[in-house]
């Protein structure tokens, strides 16, 4: 009888290890992938802030497109999305000082 007690104990042990091992490896995997998906995720923003700057007209509005998904994805936190939003910010101060030297361009 006690042969049988301790071979469902260690039937019950071997189960438990399995177990937590494929619960570790899934976390393991989870982790690696968000941590790619971060470095994706900051090469596409560095990416994108540097050529929303860019004279090329279309490849700053890609990285308005960009800059907006980015903005959109679910797993950033509120840091990422101030970020882009202060990219934002600059580029229309850019745009507003534009607008107003070539008003007083036109009127001087």
């Amino acid at each position: 009888m006690a042969a049988v007690v301790t071979g469902t104990v260690v039937l019950l042990v071997g189960v438990i290890n399995v177990l937590v091992t494929l619960h570790q490896g899934r976390s393991t995997r989870k982790a690696a992938q968000l941590l790619a998906d971060r470095e994706q995720w900051w090469n596409r923003f560095t990416w994108a802030a540097e050529e929303l700057f860019s004279p090329h007209e279309p490849r700053a509005l890609v990285a308005i497109s960009v800059l907006n998904s980015l903005a959109a994805v679910e797993w950033i936190n509120q840091d990422d999305r101030v970020m882009i939003f202060n990219v934002f910010d600059v580029l229309n101060s850019d745009i507003d000082v534009e607008e107003l030297e070539g008003a007083s361009d036109g009127q001087g």
